[in-house]
């Protein structure tokens, strides 16, 4: 698209509230619409478009996205409901080891796995363990634990994805690898550490 002189017009984009897959945002060129996976996003609408785009990007993401392979995968299952528990990050740094989980559900999965229904209870059931000690989640200067505030999944269905990450004490420098324990899922052992 030119202007005449050679160089590319710059489309602007503006940020309406017209809703788009259940995310209330959408991206219009003024004279037109625009899927929000093929706009070329400009200055002029930064703060909604990165919002929009990252929450999309997490609920379906595009083909061609890369995801984060998989470090150790276990299985979590409630009745008919289930699901694979991929740890996709394990980094130590400065004491503190960063745990990352992508959850999605399995082909024929009906129901909800309730991994813990708020972080108090998930404090006392989600938990790291090296050698023979538990490390748990650590907490804010509130005292709310630094894991997500409830880890409650909707598995209906093939291909549901829930992304989860907490914040734990680390194990001492000289540990490379830990089991985590997370309610309704299989042993998630081995998991390798990553030295930031």
């Amino acid at each position: 698209m030119g202007n005449g002189e050679g160089t590319p017009k710059r489309p602007h984009f503006r940020a309406c509230t017209a809703p788009f897959d259940g995310l209330g945002w959408t991206f219009q060129k003024p004279e037109m619409a625009v899927h929000m996976q093929t706009v070329t996003i400009w200055r002029h609408a930064p703060v909604a478009a990165f919002v929009a785009a990252v929450a999309l990007a997490t609920i379906n993401p595009a083909p061609g996205f890369a995801q984060a392979q998989a470090l150790v995968t276990g299985e979590a299952a409630d009745g008919t409901a289930a699901a694979s528990v991929e740890v996709t990050g394990a980094n130590r740094n400065d004491g503190i080891l960063t745990v990352t989980l992508r959850i999605v559900s399995l082909p024929d999965s009906k129901g909800d796995i309730p991994f813990y229904p708020n972080a108090e209870k998930g404090y006392e059931a989600v938990y790291v363990v090296a050698g023979d000690k538990k490390y748990f989640a650590l907490k804010d200067a509130e005292g709310k634990p630094l894991i997500p505030e409830r880890a409650y999944f909707a598995a209906h269905g093939a291909g549901k994805r829930y992304l989860w990450a907490g914040k734990f004490t680390a194990p001492p420098t000289d540990v490379k690898a830990f089991s985590l324990v997370l309610p309704f899922s299989s042993p998630l052992d081995e998991i390798p550490i990553t030295d930031r």
